[in-house]
């Protein structure tokens, strides 16, 4: 992944918040071009060859969440986020790298300011660069950079999550468990420790503070994604 952070003046002001107001607070937006779903799997073709799309093809991802959390952020100010798949670490130089993120920078910056003029250079303070080739320095991601650490496909997901039989955190070693983004919820580090937490509780006796009065889990995440879908079907009707 292109994984950058910006320390901004301004939140993004999206053109689209005059027909819908809440994209200013949308905190994972895809800035496609185009609607068409072959425009995303252009770019993810490119990326399996080892090649970067042609920016047309660029598909990134970006989020404010200091709207929602002005920790993130001196007052006043806020912390803007990006990602988008790339190739592998292996397909450059480390000199090619270090032009690459200049480069993909300005391209970047280019595409978000159509969609939010006020996302040009100089509503940008600073901005930390992450790539491929830097999350390859890390010793478990490597050769390929990989920032979940192993790949998010199909057959690694759930309870193949990082394999079958280390999916539930359990080693062969006993009483030495794992967990990290390369576990169950694939391709995030918010949730892996919990549920490892959960199997050692379980086998070990430990306290369980979910089943506490009042500190009960709030709804699954299945529920909140089909809540989500419903809410954007009702917003967006087909006609």
């Amino acid at each position: 992944l292109m994984w950058y952070s910006l320390a901004i003046r301004e939140a993004p002001q999206y053109e689209a918040a005059a027909f819908n107001p809440d994209i200013n607070e949308c905190m994972w937006l895809g800035l496609a071009e185009d609607a068409d779903p072959e425009h995303i799997a252009r770019e993810c073709y490119y990326t399996r060859l080892g090649k970067w799309p042609p920016i047309e093809d660029y598909c990134p991802v970006v989020w404010c969440h200091s709207l929602v959390d002005p920790s993130y952020a001196p007052q006043g100010y806020h912390i803007a986020g990006h990602e988008q798949i790339a190739p592998p670490a292996t397909a450059h130089t480390e000199r090619e790298w270090l032009e690459i993120k200049k480069r993909y920078a300005e391209e970047l910056i280019s595409i978000w300011q159509r969609h939010a003029p006020n996302m040009n250079w100089d509503n940008v303070i600073g901005c930390d660069y992450n790539s491929p080739y830097d999350a390859c320095l890390l010793l478990n991601m490597a050769p390929n950079g990989n920032m979940i650490v192993i790949d998010h496909v199909s057959y690694q997901f759930f309870e193949n999550r990082p394999t079958p039989e280390l999916a539930n955190h359990r080693t062969p070693i006993k009483n030495i468990y794992a967990t990290g983004v390369a576990w169950h919820l694939a391709a995030s580090g918010a949730s892996p420790a919990y549920n490892c937490y959960k199997i050692i509780a379980n086998d070990m006796g430990l306290g369980k503070p979910w089943e506490e009065p009042g500190k009960e889990e709030p709804d699954s995440l299945v529920e909140q994604l089909k809540i989500t879908k419903n809410k954007m079907r009702d917003e967006f009707p087909r006609t």
